[in-house]
């Protein structure tokens, strides 16, 4: 009995640690901020259909280009800690960023931006955030994001 106690406060503790290190970032204040705002679509997928893409959260955002310079601050703050990264600036402004993040509580953390009022073709007036965190490879989620 104190062996199950033990592994249940074990598991908990790991799980409030990875929720609080993904709290942490600049980007969860975009989320807490846009993501109930009524021009926004906000999805968060977790448990069993995270994993089967191999990851434990996806967590994304679409909102109008007019939050987009405060979206990006958000994404280059965090971006400036991240161990592995690719970005595209257009006119100035951060057009394309995808971000490996240092591992948390042994997981891999990605964030994705992309703000489609910048493309060179098919301009749309939105925003896209994307922050990812779980087993996957940077490969793998690179293939999941351009699907």
């Amino acid at each position: 009995m104190k062996r199950i106690i033990t592994t249940t406060a074990v598991v908990v503790l790991m799980a409030v640690a990875a929720l609080a290190q993904s709290a942490s970032l600049n980007v969860s204040q975009a989320f807490a901020r846009y993501g109930k705002a009524r021009d926004c679509t906000e999805i968060m997928v977790t448990g069993k259909k995270a994993r089967s893409i191999g990851l434990d959260r996806y967590h994304s955002l679409e909102a109008p280009a007019a939050y987009a310079a405060a979206i990006a601050a958000m994404v280059t703050r965090d971006g400036a800690m991240a161990t592995d990264r690719e970005t595209e600036y257009r006119g100035g402004q951060l057009y394309f960023g995808f971000y490996k993040l240092r591992r948390a509580a042994g997981v891999n953390r990605y964030v994705f931006y992309l703000n489609q009022s910048l493309a060179r073709t098919r301009k749309a007036d939105r925003v896209t955030l994307i922050y990812m965190d779980g087993p996957a490879s940077k490969e793998q989620v690179r293939k999941l994001i351009s699907q």
